[in-house]
Formats: structure tokens, sequence, C-alpha cells
């Protein structure tokens, strides 16, 4: 495409003020090549200075030291010769290199053209498949071989399939469409027909993974790297490649009403592909019929002239009349809108599980995507325990259409940041983003054709201006030359903090944050960016955390790390343990010295902050932690409430400005809230790129792979109760119930292991309660302790308890479930407590509370008591696993009684029976009916 915009003779755009520097790094763009060996070994005598070797900057002296093994002499003899040193490190270094590499071994050069002769070949491959006919796509289905670039291709050589006699008539083929229930389209014909004419029978998933094969290999592109083994489809879905759906979204931005209208009337089906047909997919071939010579007006009427007749001899516009040409093409335009506005990657693997997504009708994948949505944003309602309700699917909706758009057009949401000075809110972008997709041409997109043109220059720019050539710096560069801007250290700065939040921003913003969101009193959709990074980065920097300490202990159990790499690791761990607690003073100190956002300044601001003369605090004698500071931490929603959320933003800005002795001013304001916002997403940032370098490795834990592999079998009475209560479906609260079903010591073997199991039962439920919340934040210390220690053992182990008191926390919030674990006469013992209060009346109420004990006793087995309380009114059942265990307990009836009159109850009436089909124990209740008791399983 680029090629073919050159051809068309359009002149490179350069903004103004660029023009001289573009010219000059066209000019200098290539580097001078010598061999620095050759010039190192002319030096006989050293002439440089004093003055000399301060001229050379140390790092620059390190980096050169490092890259061509020069001793440090003949580096300030360079430089007093005249050498440029930086433009022998960025530019010559490539010459210098391709010298060398023109002494690299026979091996080595064989390897590189291997993989150059493997890269063509795959090319030549998909040409040929692309070329196929329906005897490739039904070989590879008889194969049953995975779809690949491979396989397709050595089926394409096998041959045609022999076809039966019996030619098919539409009607036939409608038929055995409507027997398997598929609507009766143009892809499904060409399915079942190519089936049917070699004899093979016709289900509805064939004619599906045939349309998916097709649509697989249509969307490949010979020209891009790809490998033949790569799977083309998997579970019949289709394993699109994220540039093939930004095609599929800027195919259809290119559709008009002409082209709608043409369909129709062709009576073909209004899909993707035909839509495509229509609009000319190939991109090469409209260059070049825009360089064609064109037919004059003259001739352009007589041609629609002569088709309209002709469409009208034919009889096809006889139902004219019965169609509503404006309205249908109406309706089409908005399937297409909700097309381009839901369509993401993961999307359209799910559609092309059920149906294929490129020849299937428009409304109905538009339906489809519509239903994914809605799922997708009910089930973050739920996770976050808000209503399910028409303004909260709406709110979450804009959120999530708004993400998808912003990164879509990533360009353009740059330039409304830009523009906005980073304070446009999501509303405000999504409607910017609207107009331009609206008001986009087939011929050169605003932004897009642009930067095409001046993309070849881009990378002499930045080295010409001294600006490390990077992914990051390139994308600030493209961002600057669309909006007209200067290349600038200073304006590269600018725009790749707003590119390191948007990736955050957009990397984060799911549908359950956008549901978090809501439930705190905050619609997201009326906030900016940097609002809403601010809100998510305290709880987004605990998390980070936890995955730094995960990240480290995965590396340490698959020895793929070394002390240094372990101790940077180490390092950024350090610095978030500062962060997470001191976000504010953090940013202050950084702020009030005018320090930029690096790890070394964090480093420095974390190790100032947890000095304790610096903050007023008080200390917890038994873990030396700061157990609270002096700042006042409200809720989103409690701001909301008491004043605007932009209103109560700057005043706290303010605040903190004052505190720090810094004046109130306007620009002050605006540089400590960028400050706030792009903390964590740097910090982000840094974490991905430590973890990056430990290249093909999985950084998952065995302890979380052991939880996927593990809750890939949990029961579904499991998940039905904790979808019941309401207990949220995350991986380790899945594994830890499973768990504590099947083992309902192991909590208590947890405690015992770190030493923490009690040698007395609690006097008040309340208790219970209190201990464990006390418990789970003395978990997360002690993980603190351990990974920066690097105890790989004791961070497991704390881990563990952490996340099992977490779960026993929720399932005394949402059920009523209470595990008391204890120590009696030296042995474990567990006890289950179950309060189970009527769905319509409190305790307070003075209405019933019924709860079940389940006791493991020592001689007697299982003993459960079922239980009625009301006021200082109680009664009771008591069971036994068999007839003389019920008689035994029985005989001591009476003592019971007394215990119980002894502390204030009047019971009303004692029970005692054996339990009919005794069931294997569970600590999970799970109600299997409308009794008023619940039975433990």
């Amino acid at each position: 495409m680029i090629q073919g915009i050159k051809e068309l003779g359009y002149s490179t755009y350069t903004p103004i003020g660029m023009q001289g520097v573009v010219e000059n790094n066209e000019k200098s763009s290539e580097p001078k090549r010598f061999n620095l060996q050759e010039v190192i070994e002319q030096i006989k005598s050293y002439t440089y200075t004093e003055e000399d070797t301060k001229q050379v900057d140390n790092e620059l002296l390190s980096q050169l030291k490092n890259q061509f093994d020069l001793r440090e002499e003949d580096i300030y003899e360079l430089h007093k010769r005249g050498f440029n040193l930086e433009s022998l490190l960025i530019d010559d270094s490539k010459a210098y290199r391709g010298l060398e590499n023109s002494h690299m071994s026979k091996e080595e050069s064989e390897d590189t053209k291997k993989q150059e002769s493997e890269s063509k070949k795959v090319s030549d491959k998909i040409s040929v498949i692309q070329q196929a006919n329906d005897s490739m796509y039904l070989n590879t289905l008889i194969s049953k071989e995975p779809i690949t670039i491979n396989n397709l291709y050595t089926n394409n050589f096998k041959g045609n399939l022999k076809k039966v006699s019996t030619n098919f008539s539409k009607s036939d083929i409608a038929s055995v469409l409507q027997m398997n229930g598929l609507p009766n389209n143009e892809g499904n014909t060409w399915a079942a027909k190519a089936l049917m004419s070699c004899g093979m029978d016709v289900s509805k998933q064939d004619v599906l993974k045939l349309q998916n094969m097709k649509a697989a290999v249509a969307a490949l592109e010979p020209q891009a790297e790809a490998s033949g083994d790569r799977e083309l489809l998997q579970d019949n879905a289709v394993q699109y490649e994220p540039y093939q759906i930004d095609r599929i979204t800027d195919d259809l931005g290119m559709v008009t009403d002409e082209h709608i209208e043409k369909l129709i009337e062709e009576g073909k089906d209004v899909n993707i592909t035909n839509l495509r047909e229509s609009i000319y997919k190939n991109t090469e071939a409209i260059l070049k019929e825009q360089q064609a010579a064109r037919p004059s007006a003259v001739e352009v009427q007589n041609v629609k002239s002569a088709e309209a007749e002709s469409v009208l001899s034919d009889g096809t516009m006889q139902n004219q009349e019965v169609i509503n040409m404006d309205q249908a093409v109406t309706e089409i335009k908005d399937q297409i809108n909700q097309i381009r506005a839901k369509l993401t990657l993961e999307a359209a693997q799910k559609i092309s599980e059920k149906l294929p997504l490129e020849s299937a009708e428009l409304s109905v994948v538009a339906k489809e995507l519509q239903q994914l949505q809605e799922q997708k944003v009910i089930a973050a309602l739920n996770q976050v325990g808000l209503e399910v309700n028409e303004a909260n699917i709406t709110a979450t909706t804009e959120v999530l259409d708004t993400v998808i758009d912003m990164k879509r057009y990533p360009m353009e949401t740059i330039h409304i940041e830009l523009n906005s000075q980073e304070t446009a809110v999501l509303a405000e972008v999504k409607s910017a983003l609207n107009a331009y997709s609206e008001n986009e041409t087939p011929v050169e997109k605003r932004f897009g054709e642009t930067i095409k043109k001046v993309e070849g220059q881009i990378e002499s720019l930045l080295e010409g201006q001294n600006i490390e050539v990077t992914a990051e710096t390139i994308q600030a560069a493209k961002a600057l030359i669309t909006n007209g801007m200067e290349v600038s250290s200073e304006n590269i700065t600018s725009v790749l903090s707003i590119v390191t939040k948007l990736t955050t921003f957009l990397e984060d913003m799911t549908p359950i944050q956008a549901a978090a969101f809501i439930k705190e009193g905050m619609n997201p959709y009326y906030a900016s960016v940097d609002t809403l990074l601010t809100w998510m980065s305290k709880e987004k920097l605990e998390g980070l955390k936890v995955s730094t300490a995960e990240t480290i202990v995965a590396l340490q159990e698959q020895k793929q790390i070394n002390s240094e790499q372990k101790e940077v690791m180490i390092g950024l761990y350090r610095i978030l343990q500062g962060v997470t607690k001191h976000k504010e003073e953090v940013i202050g100190y950084l702020f009030k010295n005018d320090l930029p956002l690096t790890i070394e300044k964090l480093q420095e601001a974390t190790r100032y902050i947890q000095d304790k003369n610096h903050i007023e605090v008080n200390i917890d004698d038994d873990f030396g932690e700061l157990e609270n500071l002096q700042y006042n931490k409200q809720s989103a929603k409690n701001l909301i409430n008491e004043q605007s959320e932009q209103t109560s933003k700057a005043a706290q800005l303010i605040k903190q400005l004052e505190e720090m002795e810094l004046p109130v001013s306007e620009g002050n304001i605006n540089k400590l809230s960028k400050m706030s916002a792009l903390l964590y997403p740097y910090i982000k940032e840094q974490f991905k790129k430590e973890v990056g370098s430990f290249e093909g490795l999985s950084t998952l834990p065995k302890s979380f792979l052991d939880k996927l592999e593990a809750v890939q079998n949990v029961e579904p009475e499991v998940i039905e109760k904790m979808i019941e209560q309401k207990v949220p479906l995350t991986l380790s609260n899945i594994y830890w119930m499973d768990k504590i079903t099947h083992e309902p010591t192991v909590y208590g073997d947890l405690l015992n292991e770190a030493g923490m199991l009690k040698d007395e039962l609690p006097e008040h439920l309340d208790e219970i309660e209190d201990e464990l919340l006390k418990l789970e934040e003395t978990a997360k210390k002690e993980q603190e302790v351990a990974t920066l220690s690097g105890d790989l053992l004791k961070y497991k182990q704390y881990k563990q308890l952490e996340e099992a008191s977490h779960l026993q926390r929720q399932l005394i919030d949402k059920e009523g479930l209470y595990q008391i674990p204890f120590v009696i006469n030296g042995e474990q013992r567990l006890v289950n407590l179950y309060v189970h209060k009527d769905a319509h009346h409190s305790v307070e109420s003075g209405q019933h509370t019924k709860a079940i004990i389940s006791y493991q006793t020592k001689n007697l087995g299982m003993v459960k008591a079922y239980i009625e309380i009301k006021d200082d009114h109680l009664g009771y059942k008591v069971e036994g696993e068999t007839e003389s265990v019920t008689n035994k307990l029985e005989a001591h009836g009476e003592t019971l009684m007394n215990l119980l009159t002894q502390i204030g109850y009047n019971v009303e009436y004692t029970a005692y029976a054996t339990e009919v089909e005794p069931d294997k124990m569970s600590a999970i209740p799970l109600k299997r009916g409308d009794s008023n008791f619940e039975e433990m399983i």
C-alpha cells in the first residue's frame, strides 16, 4: 500500500519547523563506514590531555568499552582526533558490527540462509493454498489433522475427490440445510454443496469448519512472517491475529450506501466477505484503478443507464416496491457500526465457534456481539456484587465501547489527550473518535496515510536529536508528527508518559474494573484517564507487588534467575512495598525535589519516606511496620457524596502542595496530578520489562499452575454454591473452596504449620472474624519479609495461609459458615459451625436463628448438632453416625442441658437421632431442599 501511494506521486509531508531536520537526516542517515579496528591499530602515540578525559561522559565511556572491547586510552584518543563518539556508538556501530558479521562462522551464515529460505517457503505455500479449490478443504476435513498452512498445502496436492453423479438443485441443498437447522445463505450453501457433491454427510459442525477454514486462509498475508505449523483453527474457532481484526473493521469502514444497495439489488447476502468484494479488498487493485485512465462522465452515465436497463429487464427489481431500500441501508449501516465498535480478537474467536464470522449475515454477527458483551458486563456486575439493572449495564457498556475504540485508534487517542492536556473524559474521547470514524474516507485517512509518508525517516530523525530509538519513541514521534508538533526530546518525553498511561489504562480497564468503579459511586465514562488511573493505582500497585513476588518465586523454582537478576527484581519489589504504603509521600518527594520518574529516583524516594522521623506514624511493636498515616484516606464513594469528583481531586492536590510548603498554582496542581496518574503505569512498565528479559519463560509459579489444573476438576456443586452465596469466582477462591470441601482439616493444618493454632475455642463469633482479619494481614506481612529475604518455602506457606484465611472470611460474610480449628489434649480438632438466618428476619428482630455444628470426636466419630435459638430459648437435635454412638450421646444429654441452663438458656426441646445415610463430610453445607435446616455433606 505504501508503494502504491508513492507511485501516485504524493509529496512527503513534513511539519513546519522540521523541514531542515528531516532534510539533514536524509543526507546523513547513512553512516560513514570504516573498520574501527584498523583505526585503533594506526594509533602509534597518544596525544589526548586531561581536559579531553573530562569531556567524555562516563556512561558513554562504559558503553563503548563494552560494545567494542576498547581501552579507555583508545577512546580518549579517538575523541582527541575528532571522532564523534555518540555517532560511533549509535550509527557507526552498525557498520562495525556489519564488518564483524562478515566474518561470522559458516554455520551461523547457513542458519540465517535457512531461516530466510523457510520464510519464503511459507509465503509461497500461502499463495498456493489461497488459490486452491474445494478439494483442498475437503481433504483437510477428512484427514482430521490440525488446520495448519503446511497441512493445507499437502492436502492441496492429494488431488480432487471423486464426485457423485447427482446434480443437486438449490432446493435440495436448502432442504439439507433446513434439516441441520442452518440458515439458507451463500456460505452454508457453498459448504453443503461441496460436501454433498463428494457424497459426504452434511453436519452443522462440518459446514461451519469448512467456512472457517476458508476464512482463515483468505485472511493470511503471503508477505507476513508466519509459521507453517501454527494452527489456524482450534476447536473449530478461527485463531485470528490482531491485524486481521483491524483489517475487517477498516474494510467495513470503507463501505458506502452504494455498496450495500448493490448487494441487496443482486440478491446477495450482506456479509463481511461480500462487502469486501464489493469495495475491492485488495488495496493495490484500488490504487492501480486510481492510476488508470478514468472514463468520461458521458461514458459513466451510459454504463449506469445500461446497468439500470439490464436490472429492470431481468426482473430483479420486481419486488422493489416491497423493499424499503433506505430503511434497509440504514439498518445495515447501524449493524456495521455495531460490529466495528464491538469486534475484538476475543469476540471474533468466540463467534467463529458458533457461526462463520465473515460469511454470516451482518445482522446475525451484530446480534452475537451484543449478546457476548452483555454476558461479559453482567458477569462483571455479579462479580463485584452490583445490581444487574439497565443503568449499570449501560454505564459499563459505554466504558467498554470507548476502550475498544481507544485500542483501535491509538494515534487519534493520543491526539485527543494532547489537545485536551490530558483532561478529556471518556465520553469526550468516545465522541471525538466517533466523529473521526464517521468522517474517515477510503482514499486517505486523516492520520494513517500521513504518517506512512514519513515513517521511513523517523529513526534517522530521532538519532539526529540523540533520542534513543525504541518502539516507544517511534510511536511517540509518530504521534507528534500527526499532530504537526516538533519531534524534540522534551516533546517525546511528554508523549511517552501519555503512551505509558494509555497502555496501562487500556490493559486494566476491564469490565470488572469498570463495574467496581460504578459500585464505588464513580461513573468512569465521565472521568479522565488520569483520574481513573489515580483511583485504581492503590489496588493495582498492591496487585503488582504480589505479581512481582510470585514472579521471583516462579523464576527461583525454575532455576532461571541468577543472584544479580534476583536482586533487581527484589529491588523492584522494595519500591512497590514503599509505594503501596506511602504513595502520596513518594509522589510528593519526587515533585518537591523536581525529580524525574525513574527507578533510581523511586528507590531514593522510598528510602527517604521510610525514615520514621519524616512521617508522623504509630509503630506496631510486633512487626515494626507503619500502622497508620496521618492522612484522610476516604473511599471514592464518600468523596463523590461530599462533592464533585474533580473538585475533591483538586482539593486533595492543593492540600498536598500546602503540606510540602510549595506554591498552590494551576501549574503545580496539573504537574502533581499527572505525576500521580503516571506512577502506577510507569512501575508496571518496569515490571513488564524485567519479566520480559526472561525470554520464552513462563513466569507462572508452580503453585499457580497447580491451581489451574485443580480447578478444572472441581465439581459443579462447588461452583454453584459459590455463585449462590456470591463468593467471587477467583482462581484462589475456587481452589481453596474445593480443597476444604474434600479436606476439611486443611485450614487447621496451615495454621498449625505456621504455629498459629489456638488452644481454646473463642467465646464469641465476632472474635473469629477479628482473628481472621489479623491472620490475613499477618500472612501478607510475612510474605513481604520472606520475599525480601528470598525464603521461598516461607513465602509459599504464608501465601497459602493468606488465601485460605481470605476465603474463610468470605464464607462467614456470605454464608454464615465458621471453621474453627483448635487444639485439645494435644490433638488438632475442627468445629464446623453454620449459622442460618431466615432470609426475611434478623437476630436483632427477635426471630429464630438456626445453626449447625459438626465436630469430629476421637472416639465417637462425627457428631452433628442442629440448633434453633430465639432470644434465651433454645432447642437442639443431635445426630451420631451409628445407633450406639447416638445412645451414648443421649445418655449424657442431661449434662448438656444443665450446662446450657447454667449459661442462661431455656431448653425447649431436645432430640437424638442416627444419621440415616452418612455422606462424606464436608466443610461446605449445600442446601438439598426446602428444609429449615441445612445438611452437612
